[in-house]
């Protein structure tokens, strides 16, 4: 029976798709086989050109990576379903290649959505990051919206990324191609001859294998407690305005100056001198956001502080009033009592007063980087504030203007992580 059972176990397992045991990252390549490949720069095809870009890629293209490869508008003229895999993941650089010179006749359209989905399929099940490398010449021609397909790829939460790589597109062309790109995750390369093929190329594979840098948590609270964990230091602590509760820390907004040194519940953390030159700090928070009378000055501001003194400190909050499009997230620089042009990102969203935010910021030598998400996974860049020297202190405020109205704000977590 025990010998039945093992055979069964063994069936099981074989007949499972490789995908799910795979662990090297992959790159999904989506050539355009479309009939405007046939037109010319410098006299050749544009498709003789990409072929002889893409064997170039491959000859030196790392083993440890599983590549494989769509195509479509290769092989019917005004078929939008004209999409074929003609190499699957793991296929050799050799296979590829072949595979590439395959695409003798040009003739179709460019279904880009249904082509990047068709590929993202293939690439289900993977448990390492994975990549779709789409070159094309123009842009959607099958009443589609790939920007709004790439999206829903990146929304899923898989560990994807879409490069887009525009061969001789018009401006009107390559806005399309730079979105897929950008909502994907991913970058976009512009190439408007055959030696700017070879280079985009070349910065793609450095996308494909380049190793996000490793993290480990060095501190993190996540506010399960009646009070703060070790390490955190309260500045003019005021007890009415804060409490914890429910596993969320909660602060009141309270009027205050960083120069008079009046902002109230100012909390920091205390090790300071453990911290490496590379870190990422981590919060989760939701905040209310009300109508507020008169400017935009008369707000609230609340997140993450780099403090240095009441002179210098460097603020990452959300902040706005009114409508959802006032809605924002500033990187600003505070340096012996004056600030400095900073940095500002719309994040918008629905009309309601909780909202919910990740906010981040990495330091990398002497430079300091905002971010924010709104899932915790998609970041977006808000700005980048150098300081030489300084030893800030990293930790959560909340403030407001003396006019404006109370707001409050839940802390889900906090966290510092170094990173090699």
């Amino acid at each position: 029976m025990l010998k039945l059972i093992k055979i069964v176990l063994l069936i099981v397992i074989l007949s499972l798709p490789i995908s799910v045991f795979a662990a090297n990252p992959a790159a999904m390549f989506v050539f355009d086989g479309s009939g405007s490949m046939w037109l010319e720069i410098d006299g050749k095809p544009k498709i003789e050109l990409a072929k002889k870009a893409m064997e170039e890629l491959l000859k030196d293209f790392p083993a440890g990576v599983d590549i494989g490869l769509v195509a479509y508008g290769h092989r019917k003229i005004g078929d939008c379903d004209d999409i074929e895999l003609l190499a699957p993941l793991g296929s050799s650089q050799t296979d590829i290649t072949n595979a590439v010179e395959s695409i003798v006749d040009p003739r179709g359209n460019t279904p880009l959505a249904q082509s990047i989905k068709f590929a993202a399929d293939h690439l289900k099940g993977r448990d390492s990051s994975a990549s779709i490398i789409v070159i094309s010449d123009g842009k959607e021609s099958c009443n589609a919206d790939p920007c709004a397909v790439a999206e829903s790829i990146k929304a899923t939460g898989i560990d994807l990324k879409i490069h887009v790589v525009g061969f001789d597109v018009r401006d009107e062309e390559a806005e399309q191609l730079r979105c897929i790109a950008a909502n994907g995750g991913g970058k976009y390369f512009a190439a408007n001859n055959a030696s700017e093929l070879s280079k985009s190329f070349a910065e793609v594979k450095k996308e494909v294998i380049k190793e996000e840098p490793k993290s480990k948590i060095i501190f993190r609270d996540d506010f399960d407690g009646e009070s703060l964990s070790k390490g955190w230091n309260i500045v003019n602590q005021n007890e009415e305005a804060m409490v914890m509760e429910d596993g969320l820390l909660y602060l009141i907004s309270e009027p205050g100056e960083w120069k008079k040194e009046s902002v109230h519940n100012l909390i920091l953390y205390t090790d300071t001198q453990s911290l490496p030159k590379k870190w990422n700090i981590v919060t989760k928070l939701t905040t209310e956001v009300l109508q507020y009378p008169g400017t935009s000055d008369i707000t609230s501001w609340v997140g993450i502080v780099l403090y240095l003194d009441k002179e210098n400190c460097l603020n990452i909050p959300v902040t706005g009033y009114c409508c959802s499009d006032r809605r924002r997230v500033q990187f600003s620089k505070y340096a012996k009592g004056k600030w400095l042009p900073g940095y500002e990102f719309k994040v918008g969203g629905p009309d309601k007063n909780q909202l919910t935010y990740f906010l981040k910021v990495e330091r990398r030598s002497f430079t300091y980087t905002a971010y924010v998400s709104k899932d915790g996974a998609d970041w977006k860049k808000v700005g980048s504030h150098k300081a030489l020297g300084k030893n800030y202190t990293p930790g959560l405020y909340s403030v407001r203007h003396p006019e404006a109205l109370e707001t409050t704000t839940s802390f889900d977590w906090f966290e510092i992580e170094s990173v090699e």
